[in-house]
């Protein structure tokens, strides 16, 4: 058949996905100790449950007091439509978990990591208001330093808000790796014949095509030889 290519013309390689002009290297197993299913699973159901109680706290004409936290009722509308938004994303990530789909799993990563992006700006807030001091420091406190005692109170809420921040961005992780195993592996099932496939010997030539010449001649021979004993 020869080579097709064209002369004074180079092959032009292919597109690479996305994926693989990564560094990052998808995860084997959520926590080490489970399957990225199970991660992904229980993403989806903790991302059901901040939905639904965003849903259902929201208000838009009374400001939300939590955790010695005023929430707008703008802010409170948004969040609520943002989870609003996530909850069919969230069953098609499950259900494409489950099944296997990468589109579905692509779908709900992107919302995750939307989610993720917006939720850095909550420490921020957070830190940038002094109603938090106010309600978690006591008066008394307050009035031997302000300085040393709201400093603390805040290091204290950076440090659990950037564990949270870790925790989510560590269940984000885990979506897009199963994402990655679905795309390099769509039927694991089928591995399993792999290696009786691999094992298994081809069917020599001589015996896939039958007698040969030289053994008609040799049993022709040895047919008159008989006869003639």
């Amino acid at each position: 058949l020869g080579d097709h290519s064209v002369p004074g013309l180079a092959a032009v390689p292919e597109p690479l996905h996305p994926s693989a002009k990564m560094k990052l290297r998808p995860a084997q197993s959520f926590l080490g100790c489970s399957s990225l299913l199970v991660g992904v699973e229980v993403t989806c159901a903790l991302t059901l449950f901040w939905q639904i109680l965003s849903i259902a706290v929201c208000s838009s004409a009374r400001p939300l007091r939590a955790f010695g936290l005023v929430f707008p009722p703008e802010a409170q509308v948004f969040i609520a439509s943002w989870a609003f938004v996530g909850l069919p994303l969230t069953v098609l990530g499950g259900v494409g978990a489950l099944h296997r789909i990468e589109g579905n799993l692509r779908v709900f990563f992107f919302y995750s990591a939307a989610t993720f992006v917006l939720t850095l700006t909550l420490p921020i807030w957070i830190l940038s208001t002094n109603s938090l001091c106010d309600v978690v420091v006591d008066p008394a406190l307050q009035r031997q330093g302000t300085a040393f005692v709201c400093g603390f109170a805040d290091t204290f809420v950076f440090t659990w808000s950037l564990i949270l921040l870790l925790t989510h961005l560590y269940l984000v992780y885990t979506v897009w790796s199963l994402a990655e195993d679905i795309r390099l592996i769509p039927n694991p099932e089928l591995m399993m014949y792999e290696d009786a496939l691999r094992a298994a010997k081809t069917i020599p030539y001589e015996e896939e095509a039958g007698p040969t010449v030289s053994n008609m001649v040799y049993g022709l021979h040895g047919d008159a030889s008989a006869r003639g004993q």
